[in-house]
């Protein structure tokens, strides 16, 4: 768990706080393999600028909070938690 710099916030979190923690701690690099092409250029779709979301989201650092990752992205859709993943 070297993603999280505040361990103390993050042990009083319940189980699916952790894991939406977890999950948003790697929304950046799974960004850039859904983006990113082979070729090194970005994905550009309708209104949607990919590379400068993906610059956006390391900016946040290594342990982003959710919130944090749905305003970048516009939704919850990266951070969402189903029952099967925690």
């Amino acid at each position: 768990m070297s993603k999280f710099t505040d361990w103390f916030t993050y042990n009083k979190k319940t189980p699916l706080e952790k894991a939406m923690y977890e999950k948003a701690a790697g929304v950046a690099e799974q960004w850039k393999q859904q983006y990113l092409l082979g070729d090194g250029t970005w994905y550009v779709g309708i209104g949607s600028d990919t590379k400068e979301k993906y610059n956006k989201l390391v900016n946040l650092g290594k342990s982003p909070t959710p919130e944090q990752i749905n305003k970048v992205i516009g939704n919850n859709s990266w951070t969402h938690i189903y029952k099967h993943e925690y």
